[in-house]
């Protein structure tokens, strides 16, 4: 006896004017040339890029559609690393498993393959990227993709990425080189044609501000809809697939922002903050950090760990909230107070120690007369700088009832902290009472009110910090220490890029209309 059963699947085609995306069913391996140094201890940076993975990776890694329904998981495959180095980083990449195959495609690859069903123009190869700053010592991670244009893919003779790895391009390299955040958040893109980058793809989202800082347009994005029936014979000893059927269907999908490249190295700008790099721009280290800088970064370091208190102790509470913010899709919060010569953890009036928001974006801080910090968590999928609001946020207890208020705690999803920080008590208690700075701490959601000074002095900060090839998260923490110190508020910004690592303050100064970034070493 015969029966003939009909099985669905439905698959994504995302067609870019510049690329595609596919989701597909494996994940293949490329040979790449690894560059790497042979006076470089390999093992060691594999063994250290291993131990950074497992401390900061998020819940799930891996590259999703551009509405967040369609998500590819990844894990890297430790088997198949390559190392590197330059005058300015090191570099460990690995090849990946996946329960799913990710395509960006050319668009005339993308034709040429349908013309010719030959598997050689469907060809594109994701990595994840381990990256330390040799000065430094801080580490990022991302996910980075390359996609050749049909010109690369012939003149390479279908093997274009033989020669092609981070720090390394072919010098005849066309296509697209995408970099994304662990969660599959979108980070920056370039386009290349003979080696040289043409475009830089800037956000993979219609809402922007500032488009007319730089030679930058829209383009519109499309889908393409593959519905395949896959057709089985099944018999009483076996099955066999006898023939595939497939349709088509196109439909707007959204728009991104495409700028004409300023010269910019076309390496990952850190869009979600993890320890992002200057790309070549101007974050320089800061040479007045001798003395209140490192104090006020030792006083942080020592509240966050203490468990000195006969009450609850800070160090655990602090632990449970960093594994909130990577795994709870929304902000979570808690006060620090200090009483009797003790830091421990403040109840709210239910009794609760940690409060929880409905929202990705906002949350309750209960606050007293003994409160000093408070600690709330930035969740995957959003900004791990603090926003003008988390600066607010102190003035606004401060007037309210708690005097003693010393910093607000930024816990992110990718294991990077910020706090904003009290580090001149006379100055931010001068700003608080003045009664021309009420409207400070009455944001307009997450930013400063629309038309106020701060709220001008922030977004021309933050563009043209933006504009400069920083990430977004850079811009914002840059910016917001730039308006800090402008008005004389007391506060400044300190971040740390890794969970065992220093708190280091931040300092942005205006010279002669450019914006000069510094942070202590």
């Amino acid at each position: 006896m015969k029966n003939d059963y009909v099985f669905m699947k439905k698959t994504l085609l995302k067609f870019f004017t510049i690329f595609a995306v596919l989701l597909g069913v494996v994940f293949a391996c490329q040979e790449l040339d690894d560059g790497t140094d042979e006076n470089f201890d390999s093992g060691n940076a594999i063994e250290n890029a291993k131990n950074w993975y497992e401390r900061n990776k998020p819940a799930t890694v891996g590259l999703r559609s551009s509405n967040g329904t369609a998500k590819v998981l990844m894990k890297p495959e430790w088997k198949n690393v390559f190392t590197m180095k330059n005058n300015q980083y090191e570099v460990v990449e690995t090849e990946l498993m996946s329960q799913g195959r990710v395509f960006y495609f050319d668009k005339a690859c993308m034709e040429k393959y349908k013309e010719t069903k030959d598997p050689k123009y469907k060809q594109c190869y994701v990595h994840l990227v381990f990256q330390t700053n040799r000065e430094t010592g801080d580490t990022v991670a991302f996910l980075m993709t390359m996609a050749p244009n049909l010109e690369w893919l012939e003149k390479s003779n279908f093997k274009p990425f033989k020669k092609m790895n981070y720090l390394k391009r072919d010098k005849g390299f066309g296509g697209t080189v995408l970099f994304h955040e662990l969660d599959g958040s979108f980070s920056n893109g370039w386009v290349y044609e003979n080696g040289q980058i043409i475009y830089s793809i800037e956000s993979m989202d219609s809402d922007q501000e500032g488009v007319s800082l730089r030679s930058c347009s829209f383009v519109d994005y499309y889908s393409l809809w593959e519905t395949c029936t896959y057709w089985f014979t099944v018999t009483e000893t076996q099955h066999s697939h006898t023939g595939t059927t497939c349709s088509y269907a196109w439909e707007y999908s959204h728009t991104s922002l495409v700028c004409t490249n300023d010269g910019t190295w076309g390496g990952y700008s850190g869009g979600a903050g993890n320890g992002s790099t200057d790309n070549g721009t101007s974050i320089q280290a800061r040479s007045d950090c001798s003395e209140m800088p490192t104090s006020n970064a030792n006083h942080v370091q020592y509240v966050v760990a203490n468990e000195d208190t006969d009450y609850e102790k800070v160090k655990p509470y602090i632990e449970t909230l960093r594994s909130h913010a990577a795994y709870k899709p929304h902000e979570c919060a808690m006060a620090i107070d200090f009483l009797a010569n003790q830091y421990y953890i403040g109840k709210d009036e239910n009794g609760k120690f940690i409060t929880e928001s409905s929202s990705s974006t906002s949350v309750s801080v209960i606050y007293g007369k003994y409160t000093v910090f408070g600690v709330h968590t930035h969740p995957s999928g959003t900004n791990s700088a603090p926003s003008p609001s988390d600066a607010s946020f102190l003035v606004k207890a401060y007037i309210e009832s708690a005097v003693n208020i010393q910093g607000n705690i930024v816990l992110a999803a990718n294991g990077s902290e910020y706090i904003v920080y009290v580090s001149d008590r006379f100055r931010f208690t001068t700003f608080c009472k003045n009664a021309d700075n009420a409207g400070f701490f009455e944001c307009d959601g997450s930013q400063f009110q629309q038309n106020s000074v701060w709220r001008k002095d922030y977004d021309a900060a933050y563009n043209s910090i933006k504009d400069k090839g920083l990430s977004i998260n850079d811009a914002q923490s840059y910016a917001l220490s730039y308006v800090l110190s402008k008005y004389n508020t007391g506060m400044v910004i300190m971040s740390r890029n890794q969970q065992n690592g220093d708190f280091k303050e931040q300092k942005t100064i205006l010279e002669n209309k450019i914006y000069k970034l510094s942070k202590c070493p």
